[in-house]
């Protein structure tokens, strides 16, 4: 949770940590739902008031070269990203492609949001040192969003700084493992502090510990969850005798540790997994394995992160059941000592135990890659009892991390997503005999060929440290020789290159040796080259083209690709799907929308679409693909029960979390109590009597015996219902006789009743506009206000509550881009007791020629000398207001709502408006009560007057007792805030118990971090139920 200086203060410390000036220019590819790209890049110019350039991070992810395009083409300054977008960059973009890039206006190349490799800015600093790159553009930088952003990094324009070290003991020393630092921490008033984790007394400098942070940027906590805000928000150093421990900090969960004022962040103290710059939970990792294996117990797998080849790969132990351990020890029990001497039995043994983890693997990792978008790179067997748990069952992820560190020993078994499982190779078809012939004809082009193949593959095979190898044996086979899956993709690379030619995987793996190879490639070369001529979409060239990328991508023959099964099955995440659309796109020459590979989400589907679309326009009524019966039944049994089964419906459960905080503070739910009696100034509830301060009753006429007769005498005489639309035999003459007397007291030419408030709202705000036009409301504007807009289809915006100036900028910016534009607001705001500045937005109105609306719920019968209402009070022409909106349930103790204004509008809604016209008409029985009640409301001012007093007393006596009475003004209704939630329900859990009935008002339904109990103030409340009411709220407080 950000509060608006949050956000001010951590922009102020990015403007001095980063450097920034008028001449800033941002190119923002991250996705602006991260805090790195919304806060820290979009609000950053904002703040500055510089140029930011803004593209998706899909068109990045499609074609890394596109970011560096923008900061060449726009001489950007500053721009960046997680670590791993530099080392996309760098595999990604061909010489000949860096040869047209400007980066020497790149000042600021910021890094951060995952573990920053020194590797990385060498690399990248290296690869693009020929387009203008400076080493000392990367800036290393570290934050987090529970502080807004930022908490470190610079300074500006220096040298990264890379300390070389060995971790021991938590102590500093010399060694090999390189950690870039994170920067300076002293940014305004921020303290950084490393923390010993246990024991909560600071650590000195060079030692490890837990990062923790002070300062005006840390967040206020988390939205409803209050003993994980208290654990991580409220931290304060132990008290080492010399005074109270220092405090509030955050607890950020990283470890690290300072050096000459750098921070250095080593690790996790936690279990919170970091891979492509997102955090993923493991427990939310675990949960999907536990449910894709059937044998999986309950804390039976745990998800952690290990570093490989420079990257964060995800890696999985899991306990083993019982069949597949003795699989696993069978097979350990019969292998032959040398691995050229395995026996037929063992062999087979193998090759089951390979189907059988390879389908778990499959299964494991298909199904992560669908929920959670990561690729899986390695899992461990353990046995059963083996598992690392605490004594109270919980998993040690720690000590299930350590198993692919230095415990490798302790597991049963591995699997990583280079084995070759579930399939044994196919013995060569008969027909490379014909190929075998060819070779024994000379031919020097065909000399050539077999001299580059066998380099290649002998260059492959010395880095690879099969040591002492010079030449080999133009008919081994590849296999033979030890070279895997990933050996055959580097050869194919160094191949491509050498022959400035397209070489397939499936030819390597084909032709299986120098010879076969070399005759293959020679019998093509007559051919046009793939990338010499215009490639036709046919499916089987584009099937083919997926097949090869796919097999390249996780390493493993091509023909073990079934173009059947979906892209997640092979572990791909978003990043690399996205890649392969980006790459996909290239090779046809022309852009790929990146949804097609989730659309169309198997190679056959793929391949068999887009040849379709490039050879002919898709009909409408095929441009859906219809799945097959079969496809059809597995998609059925396939969808998610928060799809169709309404008990697990996300938001249900999440109202049900929401509600366990009454639990959590030993209260009872304070919502949908019964009340036995009229609803007034005091509540029956459960047979006992409280003072209520929870009713819009303002005037005291719920009840009275005039009103209630006036109902009455309308039931006898018209029936308990309507029962009818108006437009057929609904209408009744009380609906005709409340429509003129409240036009009349609104001041309006006409008015309409409907039978619901808030629908009245969305009913006339979804009626009168559409997608061409622009609803702007203020930001504390009613629900109704809000749907409305929603079922209209316009454009919206909201202005911060009250704001007219803000509102005026606005309608500068966007007047001209849109057809009717309305203003809405309210004349009384239900949550803050306030009103709405409305001489000052008629004036924005009539500037702009917009459409202003006023909701007048809280203000009728309220505001002004005679109840009349916002015009009234801020003596005004009722025409300056196109659409006056009000409830009949308020101060008019009915049921439904009204809209007045002119007389054409009108009509134009009591023909048209579908709230209206297919609705029931009011019952008589409430268009009868709230008519009765504007007409005592008329007669009787003092109810009126008695109303406002209570409202000043009530306001001026909580002021004076130091109460948090927000901006309420002249209205009955008066907020006590109390900041966090479950403080205001104890508070009213106590005033309950003391006799007084007043609810809790929480998020969602005022921001975090501003609940609130709201007092609604009555004409018939008297001075000591006020002052009582007054005394034990602040007292309980």
């Amino acid at each position: 949770m950000l509060t608006h200086h949050n956000l001010l203060y951590n922009e102020e410390m990015i403007r001095q940590g980063f450097g920034h000036g008028e001449d800033t220019v941002h190119v923002v590819w991250l996705p602006l739902l991260h805090d790195m790209g919304l806060i820290g890049n979009l609000l950053q110019s904002l703040y500055l008031g510089t140029p930011c350039i803004l593209f998706s991070p899909v068109s990045f992810l499609q074609k890394p070269l596109r970011w560096l395009q923008a900061i060449s083409g726009y001489k950007a300054t500053t721009s960046g990203g997680p670590n791993f977008a530099y080392d996309l960059c760098v595999e990604k973009i061909t010489p000949e492609q860096r040869l047209d890039l400007d980066l020497s206006s790149w000042t600021l190349a910021f890094n951060g949001a995952e573990p920053i490799r020194a590797e990385t800015l060498e690399r990248f600093t290296e690869t693009f040192a020929s387009c203008g790159f400076r080493h000392e553009t990367f800036y290393p930088c570290y934050g987090l969003a529970e502080t807004t952003v930022f908490v470190s990094g610079g300074p500006k324009a220096i040298l990264p700084v890379i300390h070389e070290t060995s971790l021991e003991s938590d102590r500093i020393t010399d060694g090999k493992r390189k950690v870039v630092g994170c920067g300076q921490t002293d940014w305004l008033e921020q303290r950084v502090v490393i923390t010993e984790p246990e024991s909560f007394i600071p650590c000195p400098d060079e030692q490890v510990g837990e990062v923790w942070i002070s300062g005006p940027h840390v967040a206020q906590g988390y939205w409803n969850r209050l003993e994980e805000t208290e654990e991580t928000f409220r931290a304060h150093l132990a008290d080492t005798g010399e005074g109270p421990g220092d405090g509030p900090f955050l607890r950020t969960g990283d470890l690290g540790f300072l050096k000459d004022g750098e921070l250095f962040v080593t690790g996790r103290l936690k279990d919170l997994i970091i891979i492509h710059g997102q955090n993923y939970y493991p427990q939310d990792i675990e949960l999907t394995v536990e449910r894709t294996l059937d044998f999986i117990k309950v804390n039976g797998c745990a998800a952690a992160s290990i570093t490989m080849d420079g990257k964060e790969r995800l890696v999985m132990p899991l306990e083993a059941s019982r069949e597949l351990t003795r699989k696993i020890k069978a097979v350990l029990k019969q292998q032959a000592p040398s691995p050229n001497e395995h026996s037929a039995q063992s062999a087979r043994a193998r090759e089951e135990l390979d189907r059988t983890v390879g389908s778990i693997a499959a299964q494991v990792r298909e199904a992560v890659a669908r929920e959670h978008e990561i690729s899986l790179y390695a899992l461990a067997f353990l046995k059963p009892g083996q598992f690392p748990r605490t004594t109270s069952g919980k998993v040690q992820r720690r000590a299930c991390r350590a198993l692919f560190l230095e415990e490798r020993d302790k597991s049963l078994f591995f699997w990583h997503e280079h084995d070759e499982t579930g399939e044994t190779e196919g013995a060569p078809d008969d027909d490379n005999l014909s190929v075998l012939n060819y070779l024994r004809d000379h031919n020097p082009s065909l000399d050539r060929t077999r001299r580059m193949i066998h380099d290649c593959v002998v260059n492959y095979l010395k880095q690879a440290e099969h040591l002492g190898v010079n030449r080999i044996d133009h008919d081994r086979s590849f296999m033979s020789l030890g070279i895997d899956f990933l050996g055959v993709a580097t050869i194919r690379e160094e191949l491509e290159r050498e022959l400035s030619r397209k070489v397939t995987l499936d030819a390597i793996h084909e032709f299986d040796t120098v010879n076969k190879l070399a005759a293959q490639l020679e019998s093509e070369s007559g051919k046009t080259k793939a990338e010499d001529r215009p490639i036709r979409p046919t499916k089987n060239a584009i099937s083919g083209w997926l097949v090869d990328k796919i097999a390249q991508l996780i390493a493993i023959p091509p023909n073990r690709i079934d173009t059947g099964r979906p892209f997640a099955s092979y572990g791909l995440n978003s990043i690399a799907v996205v890649s392969l659309s980006g790459e996909l796109g290239e090779w046809l020459g022309k852009p790929l929308p990146p949804t097609l590979v989730y659309d169309y989400p198997t190679i056959e589907k793929l391949a068999r679409h887009i040849a379709e679309t490039q050879v002919t326009e898709i009909r409408a009524d095929s441009a859906i693909e219809q799945l097959s019966d079969a496809d059809f039944e597995k998609y059925v049994q396939g969808i998610p029960e928060n799809f169709h089964k309404t008990d697990c419906f996300v938001e249900c459960r999440e109202l049900k979390e929401r509600n366990k905080i009454f639990h959590q503070q030993q209260v009872d739910n304070p919502y949908f109590r019964v009340n036995q009696a009229i609803t007034g100034t005091v509540a029956k509830i459960e047979d006992r009597e409280f003072i209520s301060f929870s009713s819009y009753n303002y005037i005291g006429l719920s009840g009275d015996a005039r009103v209630t007769e006036a109902a009455c005498e309308a039931i006898r005489r018209y029936g308990t219902s309507s029962s009818a639309s108006r437009v057929v035999t609904g209408e009744k003459p009380v609906h005709g006789a409340l429509e003129r007397a409240l036009a009349e007291f609104l001041g309006t030419e006409s008015c309409l009743v409907f039978v619901s408030g808030h629908a009245t709202n969305v009913t006339t705000i979804g009626h009168l506009f559409s997608s061409r036009d622009l609803i702007i409301y203020d930001a504390l504007a009613h629900n109704s206000i809000v749907q409305g807009a929603l079922l209209s289809g316009a454009s919206q915006i909201s202005f911060a509550h009250n704001d007219y100036e803000q509102l005026d900028a606005i309608l500068s910016r966007n007047r001209h881009l849109h057809e009717r534009v309305l203003i809405a607001v309210e004349g009384v705001y239900s949550m803050d007791g306030d009103i709405a500045p409305l001489p000052r937005l008629i004036r924005v109105k009539q500037k702009y020629k917009a459409i202003l609306m006023v909701d007048e719920a809280h203000s009728i019968g309220v505001l002004g000398k005679s109840g009349a209402g916002a015009r009234e009070y801020h003596r005004i022409d009722p025409a300056d207001v196109d659409i006056w909106m009000g409830t009949l349930s308020k101060a008019l103790v009915g049921c439904g709502g009204y809209i007045a204004g002119n007389h054409l509008l009108v009509e134009y809604l009591k023909n048209t408006a579908p709230g209206f016209v297919y609705s029931v008409g009011m019952t008589p029985a409430n268009a009868a009560a709230a008519l009765a009640a504007l007409e005592i409301l008329q007669r009787e001012p003092e109810r009126l007057d008695r109303l406002q007093e209570n409202s000043r007393l009530f306001l001026e006596y909580a002021k004076a007792k130091g109460l948090d009475t927000g901006s309420s003004h002249h209205t009955p209704i008066v907020p006590i805030i109390t900041g966090d939630s479950a403080r205001a329900i104890k508070l009213s859990h106590r005033l309950f118990k003391n006799g007084i009935d007043v609810h809790p008002i929480m998020s969602p339904h005022v921001p975090e971090g501003e609940a609130r109990l709201r007092f609604f103030i009555t004409s018939e409340h008297t001075k000591g139920q006020i002052d009582y009411a007054v005394d034990q709220t602040a007292q309980l407080l």
